[in-house]
């Protein structure tokens, strides 16, 4: 009880609370040298880096940089014509449509629904010394790095305040004046560059951002993350040029074979192929989640999971689109064959073409309101979607692969996301 007291004591009294200085780097009230702004209009769009001396080119005159510079978000401004354009900083998602790009992005809306998937929650540092490893997360497949900025937005607020220092060019903070790669710079670079790299040992939380193109992986780094924002979510980073079986390999090297990841993302062609060797990788109770643009690449990845037996379990597979808020979930798996006598067969079909006469008449009833009908379905195990029986050539105890949304029966678009938790190894 006397512990209590005190700790309410404490909470209401009337000493000043110590208050953390704000990085005057990322503060965002104004517009400032370098920043990267949305030009609301009839054709909105992303501007250049802000300098001075330049200006924004319209078919109807120009704004000067100079005057942007400085100004508030949410103004509007008039080109040296007397037209009117609001100006302001871009979201997250208005960003990764509009920035460009050298791959197809995983657009906003999709990276949100993957990354919460993960439901990651981090805790801020305290002045006490953490004992705990870090946590760690791969991003295999970097592309656009429009899921690196996700995941990085996620975790940054684990690590500890940014060094209040100039920024540096991407990629910078992780050279070390000890390692030699700065010979030839200045005493102040070399300082700069030791004080970024003691910060980064001390992260409590870091994304790991491999593709195996250099191409794409400079441009998500360079371009992409480090033009968001002054480049906020950009120390949360490393970006690594590697293949991810390497990468892996190398990691695990390092580290004595121990795991470290407590989330795993996929992008990449073919990512069955890669879950034997990450799996290795990842910490018990991790998860890994696979986004891929079609449903037989999830069946790809269940049937290597069944084949080599790795420890993973099937959290859910989702479909994402247009129109679809929060994922249509799937019913992806193996199951075993199972005969069937003839009787049970007859009434089987016969109740299966009365479902389908009965959503013809639904969809015919309400095709005039919206061409993408979905008619309602309860998931019946007797249907023969993906199944086959031993009169196929097979036993009654071949796996074969169940594949089919839980609810409806007609898709649109969009691509999938299966989730998997990582168990105890056998």
């Amino acid at each position: 009880m006397e512990s209590i007291v005190k700790a309410l004591q404490a909470f209401t009294s009337t000493a000043p609370l110590q208050r953390l200085s704000r990085n005057a780097r990322f503060d965002f009230s104004h517009f400032a040298v370098g920043d990267r702004v949305y030009v609301d209009g009839k054709k909105p769009r992303l501007s250049k880096p802000l300098q001075e001396g330049e200006k924004l080119d319209f078919s109807n005159g120009f704004i000067l940089h100079d005057d942007i510079i400085g100004a508030r978000p949410g103004q509007t401004f008039k080109t040296n014509k007397g037209y009117q354009y609001r100006i302001e900083y871009p979201d997250l998602d208005t960003y990764i449509s509009k920035v460009r790009r050298k791959v197809t992005p995983v657009y906003g809306s999709y990276a949100t629904s993957i990354v919460s998937l993960f439901d990651i929650h981090v805790a801020p540092p305290t002045s006490v010394e953490d004992s705990q490893e870090p946590l760690e997360i791969l991003d295999a497949g970097t592309g656009h790095g429009s899921v690196t900025l996700h995941l990085s937005r996620a975790i940054q607020a684990a690590n500890p305040p940014l060094p209040d220092l100039e920024p540096q060019p991407p990629g910078y903070p992780g050279k070390s004046a000890s390692d030699g790669s700065l010979e030839g710079s200045s005493s102040v670079d070399e300082e700069r560059a030791q004080v970024w790299h003691d910060w980064r040992q001390s992260r409590r939380a870091v994304v790991h951002s491999v593709e195996i193109s250099p191409v794409y992986s400079k441009h998500a780094e360079h371009k992409v993350v480090a033009g968001f924002r002054r480049g906020l979510y950009l120390p949360h980073i490393d970006f690594h040029i590697a293949n991810v079986n390497d990468w892996i390999d190398g990691q695990l090297g390092q580290r004595k074979l121990e795991s470290f990841l407590s989330y795993v993302f996929l992008d990449m062609p073919s990512s069955h192929r890669y879950l034997q060797k990450v799996v290795n990788a990842m910490k018990e109770n991790a998860l890994i989640a696979v986004f891929v643009p079609s449903i037989t690449q999830i069946c790809d990845c269940v049937q290597e999971i069944n084949a080599n037996s790795l420890p993973l379990r099937m959290e859910k597979t989702l479909e994402l689109g247009e129109g679809i808020s929060n994922g249509r979930m799937w019913n992806v798996r193996l199951a075993s064959k199972r005969a069937r006598d003839p009787t049970e067969e007859s009434s089987m079909i016969h109740r299966r073409l009365g479902d389908e006469d009965k959503a013809l008449q639904e969809e015919t009833d309400t095709q005039s309101e919206i061409s993408s009908t979905t008619t309602p379905q309860e998931e019946d195990s007797s249907l023969p979607l993906l199944e086959a029986g031993p009169e196929d050539g097979g036993t009654s105890n071949d796996p074969v692969m169940i594949c089919r949304p839980k609810v409806g029966e007609r898709l649109i678009g969009g691509g999938f996301v299966a989730l998997w938790r990582r168990t105890a190894s056998q």
